[in-house]
């Protein structure tokens, strides 16, 4: 008991040492991050002395368009846009990327329902696997893949499943194979290799 004000000090068993925080179970599921371990061999290298030229990230080597910036500019100083969005973006943002995607792609989209604004695809498809996958559930990824493709699954609790683009998508279409999901990405990134479409198509309405 403290005399001067009447509190009671409690005894630090742990003086002197850090303070520790334990991670859940999950994040310790997670392998090396493939772009820390790049950045950390690029720092490492340049300290050397070494001359690197970094090709790891893919980071544009051009900035937007001047248009863009200006329009970032106009928007930054009305004072209208200084509060929250909805929780799914803004609506006018929602139906130019279903009016892109229909003139692109030639498929219509609702923008109310088919449609969403994320701070980066990382977000969103992190998200997308905690709304759909738990623990149990099996995904099927394409070999290579991005860290997202891998992390946002065990994230969710989920097992992974790691094949190449052509056994991935046969896999995914047979009738024995137990995975609940199977994550196919654009143009088949980041091999660039072309992906059976009529194929994809099947498998998501069989």
């Amino acid at each position: 008991m403290n005399e001067q004000n009447g509190s009671a000090s409690v005894p630090n068993d742990n003086a002197g040492q850090p303070f520790r925080i334990e991670y859940a179970s999950r994040v310790h599921r997670l392998p090396p991050y493939l772009f820390g371990r790049i950045n950390n061999t690029l720092y490492q290298k340049r300290r050397a002395g070494n001359d690197v030229i970094d090709l790891g990230m893919g980071n544009p080597s051009d900035p937007p368009e001047r248009i863009i910036m200006e329009k970032l500019c106009e928007a930054a100083y009305d004072e209208r846009n200084h509060g929250y969005s909805k929780s799914n973006g803004l609506l006018n943002l929602r139906r130019e990327l279903t009016s892109k995607y229909f003139r692109k792609y030639g498929v219509r989209l609702d923008p109310e329902t088919e449609a969403i604004v994320c701070l980066g695809s990382k977000e969103g498809f992190s998200h997308m696997c905690l709304s759909l996958m738990g623990p149990g559930d099996t995904a099927m990824i394409p070999a290579p893949y991005f860290p997202v493709h891998m992390y946002g699954v065990i994230l969710a609790a989920g097992n992974v499943v790691a094949l190449a683009e052509g056994s991935l998508i046969s896999s995914a279409m047979s009738e024995d194979d137990e995975a609940e999901s199977a994550l196919l990405n654009g143009d088949w990134t980041p091999t660039e290799s072309s992906c059976d479409v009529v194929r994809v198509v099947e498998l998501c309405f069989s």
